[in-house]
């Protein structure tokens, strides 16, 4: 017998799981957003988007930045008979649509209400500190791309959700104190979404959670929130690899298979 976990609705109060992206076949008929000047910072302005806009799409033309103030918002990629690969996910404080290549290669959708502020391209060349932001946060983008390989390409259906969950655990976007220590997670994400970034159908993902939360591992005081009742099982169910220098010493080199007079050179 297959439990839900609490039908799957609650993940998403305002979303169904037959949530599929808009289309970005369309010129953003938007008008650009205001760009006022500010003594100390750079070229910028305030824009808001609702949940399910969408910033830019894949293809578009990079003719300004934003950092997050408030909000999340996620970065896909479509085929086009609908599929989707969430790429990454970014909360406050980081910076969206960084200028490589000149064109946008993901499409940018507001997951929740998005406070920005828009950062005029010329301020690259200017500021010294922005730069650096930019070339962080695309180490970082690295990175994650490595981890997300890995999910992908050889976690199983329990371990990509553990792994996931256990992620946002250090997301200071989206986890704060609860009660005893526990993390509470400010969880906007529709069943929809988990499944596009996890390559996971969404039936799939519902059972996942069902499982982690009669295991006493997660729970949902309310909706739009979860709580993460046992870290440490969440780490275990997610099998993390571990960063190099956290094995032993006897198990930090790779034995390789010695040369035969079979093998090629």
């Amino acid at each position: 017998m297959t439990h839900v976990f609490e039908s799957c609705a609650p993940l998403a109060q305002s979303h169904d799981k037959d949530y599929r992206p808009p289309t970005c076949g369309y010129a953003d008929p938007r008008p650009a957003p205001p760009v006022v000047r500010s003594v100390g910072q750079p070229t910028a302005g305030l824009v808001r988007f609702a949940p399910r806009d969408i910033v830019f799409c894949h293809g578009d033309r990079v003719d300004r930045m934003y950092e997050i103030l408030a909000g999340t918002v996620i970065l896909s990629q479509a085929l086009d008979d609908g599929r989707r690969q969430i790429v990454e996910i970014l909360g406050a404080g980081k910076l969206l649509g960084l200028p490589a290549g000149g064109f946008h290669t993901s499409t940018a959708e507001a997951l929740s209400d998005v406070q920005a502020r828009v950062v005029d391209l010329k301020s690259l060349h200017r500021s010294a500190g922005l730069r650096r932001r930019v070339d962080e946060q695309m180490r970082e983008q690295i990175a994650a791309m490595y981890r997300l390989a890995v999910l992908l390409g050889r976690k199983t259906a329990g371990e990509r959700v553990a792994s996931f969950l256990a992620s946002l655990v250090h997301d200071p976007s989206c986890a704060t104190a609860h009660g005893r220590g526990t993390p509470l997670l400010a969880f906007d994400f529709a069943l929809a979404d988990l499944a596009d970034h996890l390559g996971l159908s969404v039936e799939t993902v519902c059972r996942e959670l069902s499982g982690l939360k009669r295991a006493g591992i997660i729970a949902q005081p309310r909706p739009g929130q979860l709580a993460i009742l046992d870290a440490e099982r969440l780490a275990d169910h997610a099998q993390r690899a571990l960063p190099p220098k956290s094995y032993p010493a006897s198990q930090a080199r790779i034995r390789m298979p010695r040369r035969s007079k079979d093998t090629l050179s």
